[in-house]
């Protein structure tokens, strides 16, 4: 599997993290190479037309042209931001899964995605637990599950030409480069699915993104990304709980009610193996 990861020239912090997690995991026939990320002055000087933030212009132009350089690939390609961290499992299963895959229409497989709605949140962690007991992997059918992301995923061969055509015909960026992709699939032009639980995660340096929102910039939002992204390491397939644990008893007290902590007790309850089916 060819494995691209995209990360800024200056970024030496994150391109050591994720060749080392990559070195210590990779499997026979994996390569990563890296990519030199677009970035705010390529779009400054070309002028680059849309309503998208300047880095998230950046970020989008990236992926495109990694789609691009790829386009005549005949093998599936893997592309992945560079603050992905692979576990000692990620690199056999995906393989799996993308030779299980021949047997499907697929055009986009996510290793990684965000969940950014409570009741799908609720069923996923409920189908986390269920597998857990078997030791047991699905595939997920994303048209109708509401995500976000880009950080982990595969494009079948026989999509790149074509979505490499509509790239080309659509210059303006007005709309992050993960929802594309995610409205594709909605509008049923796409067809994508999602390995579960997911088989890749991300390290510690994921929430100082230079896309996101910090902390200093506006605290409520950073506080939606930091759930989100401790929910995402909550569901992989290799998580820690004991290293989790503390960091989600971090998360920002203002998010929290007395009353939302009641309603957070009575769900935790309902997930639990004691819990009582009808």
């Amino acid at each position: 599997m060819d494995c691209f990861y995209i990360n800024l020239k200056d970024d030496k912090q994150r391109r050591k993290q994720i060749e080392k997690s990559f070195a210590e995991n990779k499997t026979a026939g994996w390569t990563l190479h890296r990519f030199n990320a677009i970035d705010v002055d390529y779009v400054t000087q070309n002028n680059i037309s849309g309503k998208l933030r300047p880095i998230e212009k950046a970020c989008c132009l990236s992926h495109m042209q990694i789609i691009k350089q790829n386009r005549e690939s005949t093998k599936p390609i893997m592309i992945v931001e560079d603050d992905t961290h692979f576990g000692k499992k990620s690199c056999h299963l995906i393989t799996q899964f993308t030779r299980l895959m021949d047997q499907k229409e697929w055009d986009l497989l996510y290793f990684d995605l965000t969940i950014p709605d409570p009741q799908q949140m609720v069923k996923i962690a409920r189908l986390r637990r269920n597998l857990q007991r078997t030791k047991g992997m699905q595939l997920l059918n994303l048209e109708d599950i509401n995500y976000a992301g880009s950080m982990s995923y595969v494009i079948n061969p026989k999509s790149l030409k074509r979505l490499d055509k509509f790239f080309d015909n659509n210059k303006e960026l007005n709309i992050p480069f993960d929802l594309i992709f995610r409205n594709f699939v909605r509008d049923q032009q796409l067809k994508a699915f999602a390995t579960f639980p997911f088989l890749t995660s991300s390290c510690d340096l994921s929430m100082q993104s230079s896309i996101q929102l910090q902390n200093i910039d506006d605290p409520v939002a950073y506080s939606k990304d930091y759930l989100w992204y401790m929910f995402r390491k909550l569901i992989w397939n290799e998580r820690d709980i004991d290293q989790i644990a503390p960091e989600i008893a971090d998360i920002n007290a203002e998010m929290n009610t007395p009353e939302t902590k009641l309603y957070g007790q009575l769900i935790a309850a309902c997930l639990s193996d004691d819990f009582p089916r009808k």
